[in-house]
């Protein structure tokens, strides 16, 4: 058995994630004295699978629970199921999931508002999609709407605005329905979720936080936010960030991505295709 530090390592996630999927009914681990949670090497095994789908395949929670259900079903005809093969190479998790969903890279590029020549960069390895992206991939592979397609309206009321789920303890909604340069979200997010890895892309980007505690890594600089602190800075520089708090973190979260998103998408501001 193992202890949730030990479970979270050999995982590779955080502890946190492992308490946030626990709350989300993705996995039950067994306690023990005290109250500690143990995990068997089934969970260990079940915390993979998760990992998994919710990396590679990008799935909320809610899909990856319909998945875990699909597969306790089919053990009761004793069909226990492989394992979930990974990629050989990270370029190659959006054209499967690209080509699972029946879509071509001009097909996804109308869903999602990103250039087609965006997508083939990322799926040669070239680029990758900052979180922002990655939302509307997210959106768009599962048959939803385009998370910025929503009425423009001169004001805002925070929690009318799409939201999307873009990891497991990390929700953004959409703040505005104007196509413009500018891209602003409220980021909220939960103790313990971070950003999968450093990432960096073309444009800038504003963030302030309204509540909880923030990390954000810029290059070799760690920055510990807190309320009403906030962050300019150019998308180039490598960045990641993380709720290092026990409380959840809102973060208003203002972008720019130039060369991400279609052509003629935005009425202002410079061609984005190239």
């Amino acid at each position: 058995m193992y202890t949730v530090t030990e479970a979270a390592q050999l995982v590779g996630v955080s502890s946190g994630t492992l308490r946030l999927w626990e709350a989300q009914g993705l996995v039950q681990p067994q306690r023990g004295p005290g109250g500690r949670r143990r995990y068997s090497e089934a969970d260990l095994e079940r915390l993979r699978k998760i990992q998994w789908w919710r990396r590679v395949r990008g799935l909320n929670a809610p899909a990856i629970r319909r998945e875990l259900e699909r597969e306790e079903y089919a053990r009761l005809g004793d069909a226990q199921p492989a394992a979930p093969a990974r990629p050989e190479r990270a370029d190659l998790q959006l054209r499967t999931a690209r080509r699972r969903a029946g879509l071509t890279l001009k097909q996804l590029s109308e869903r999602s508002g990103l250039s087609v020549s965006f997508l083939s960069a990322v799926e040669r390895g070239v680029s990758a999609p900052s979180p922002t992206a990655a939302a509307r991939l997210t959106a768009a592979l599962h048959g939803d709407v385009r998370v910025d397609a929503q009425q423009e309206s001169p004001v805002h009321r925070l929690g009318s605005g799409k939201r999307v789920d873009i990891a497991p303890g990390i929700t953004y909604e959409w703040l505005s329905g104007h196509q413009g340069l500018l891209e602003p979200q409220l980021a909220v997010v939960q103790p313990g979720a971070h950003s999968d890895n450093t990432y960096q892309h073309d444009g800038e980007e504003f963030l302030v936080v309204l509540s909880g505690s923030f990390e954000l890594v810029l290059g070799e600089a760690v920055r510990a936010l807190t309320p009403r602190d906030s962050v300019h800075f150019d998308s180039q520089v490598p960045h990641s960030w993380a709720n290092r708090g026990d409380v959840e973190a809102e973060v208003l979260w203002i972008t720019t991505e130039r060369g991400v998103w279609q052509a003629g998408s935005s009425s202002h501001g410079p061609r984005k295709d190239g």
